[in-house]
């Protein structure tokens, strides 16, 4: 048996050989890919509150010279070759292997899809299912000696079975991709190329904990752990971007608005934080522009920055429901009532002018009492948006002026993936709100409703 240090050591150079442009980088924009509505759901909750949900998350080291891919590379003689090489360094070992080996061995020890089509075609094969066709880089499935290594795996075979399998079931996993099977869906968001390593989420632990027992019965993964994440926000954040391209369509009814999105998400692949960041607050700019046109019924100056959109919507909001406020009476016809009292006059137009300097007296007292009150009492801003989304706001327009000023304030991809989800936080409030409300209410109406929720969520 091939010592595992230098096995790493061959596959690492093959990786080199092969591809040496593979790297892992930063999360690929996967538009449009479909999964269940009950599992996008799912996903979705996440990125509404990662803070309250956040995400279980899978991990451990990859290990390539695994039970798993040593018995497959014994059966099909790919051992032979490189047990008796001794040459100083990998590089001369890869150079010694068959050309049409080379992938092969990398397919078998450090790719994931290859397992998945093996366990897949020996299910329907019990169940008397047609096969999907193999590619030409696993052909080489065909080859397996099915008796041998269903003896050498048992328990895989029947977690596969029981709680893996369904006759739909995909074959391809790759970095950044979501997978469904009999449990549920995971996003895979580090797979072991380049570096060995494997790290799955998803939005519960039942899921993974079918996937982990797989992995750990093949003896692909050791230094295995289990566990929900919450903040530190790298961490949490982690899938964040991947999870929005890949449920985009899902998100962003809109065609035009989500080609726009498209921009800033393969800004942040190339890891261009500064443009993706104008982008998505371009993108906040064109939702408050819709949302103040359908909530105020009335249309928008142009030109204005995303500050003075927001400033604007709060300042007519609030000019809607102001209520007149009380003002000091004038004196002067009391003062001449009082002037024109004679020595001789009667009692009853001295009562009448004490009235008069009584009432005046209450007015004022209401009067001063609503100034000392509005003094005193924290100001209740009239907005439709609950805390939170007034927040992220906040936070966005913070970032979106570092980015379009050119601050000396870093933006990398944390303040990205803040920026990110400050605006998924109020796009996914306003479909919420479209979908929900009654549009044959009142401007005025809709808006109290909002706000009325806006504060039972504080």
């Amino acid at each position: 048996m091939i010592e595992a240090k230098k096995f790493d050591s061959i596959i690492s150079s093959l990786e080199n050989f092969l591809e040496p442009e593979n790297s892992l980088g930063r999360p690929k924009n996967n538009k449009g890919i479909s999964i269940s509505d009950v599992e996008a759901e799912k996903f979705q909750e996440y990125l509404r509150e990662p803070y309250k949900n956040g995400y279980w998350l899978l991990q451990g080291d990859w290990k390539n010279s695994s039970n798993y891919s040593m018995e497959l590379l014994d059966q099909l003689k790919l051992l032979d070759g490189l047990n008796n090489e001794n040459q100083s360094n990998s590089l001369s070992a890869v150079k010694k292997i068959e050309e049409k080996d080379r992938f092969k061995i990398l397919r078998i020890s450090a790719r994931l899809s290859p397992i998945f089509s093996i366990f897949r075609r020996s299910e329907n094969d019990k169940l008397g299912k047609k096969n999907p066709a193999l590619s030409d880089d696993d052909s080489w499935i065909k080859e397996i000696d099915w008796e041998r290594f269903k003896d050498k795996f048992p328990d895989a075979f029947n977690i596969y079975s029981d709680k893996i399998y369904t006759p739909e079931i995909g074959a391809g996993v790759g970095n950044h991709r979501f997978f469904s099977f009999k449990g549920g869906t995971v996003a895979y968001l580090h797979v072991p190329r380049v570096e060995k390593s494997l790290r799955i989420a998803a939005t519960d632990a039942d899921t993974l904990s079918a996937l982990r027992d797989f992995y750990v019965a093949l003896g692909t993964i050791e230094n295995v752990s289990l566990k929900r994440v919450f903040p530190p926000d790298d961490e949490l954040f982690s899938p964040y971007f991947f999870i929005v391209s890949a449920l985009l369509p899902r998100i962003l009814i809109d065609k035009k608005m989500a080609a726009t999105f498209g921009r800033a998400l393969d800004y942040y692949e190339t890891e261009d934080y500064q443009h993706c960041i104008s982008t998505l607050g371009l993108i906040c700019e064109d939702y408050l522009h819709r949302i103040y046109t359908t909530v105020l019924r009335a249309p928008i100056v142009g030109g204005l920055t995303l500050g003075q959109t927001i400033d604007l919507l709060h300042k007519n909001i609030e000019a809607l429901f102001s209520v007149a406020r009380p003002s000091l009476r004038s004196l002067d016809s009391l003062y001449a009532s009082i002037k024109d009292v004679k020595p001789d006059s009667d009692v009853g137009a001295l009562k009448s002018i004490l009235i008069e300097i009584t009432s005046t007296i209450k007015d004022d007292r209401a009067f001063y009492s609503k100034k000392i009150e509005d003094l005193t009492k924290q100001h209740s801003k009239k907005t439709p948006f609950p805390n939170a989304i007034n927040e992220n706001l906040n936070e966005l327009l913070k970032w979106r002026n570092a980015a379009s000023h050119n601050t000396r304030i870093p933006l990398g991809a944390h303040e990205a993936d803040r920026t990110l989800y400050c605006l998924i936080s109020l796009v996914m409030w306003w479909e919420d709100k479209v979908s929900s409300l009654d549009w044959t209410l009142s401007n005025i109406e809709i808006l109290e409703r909002l706000m009325l929720d806006a504060r039972s969520k504080v």
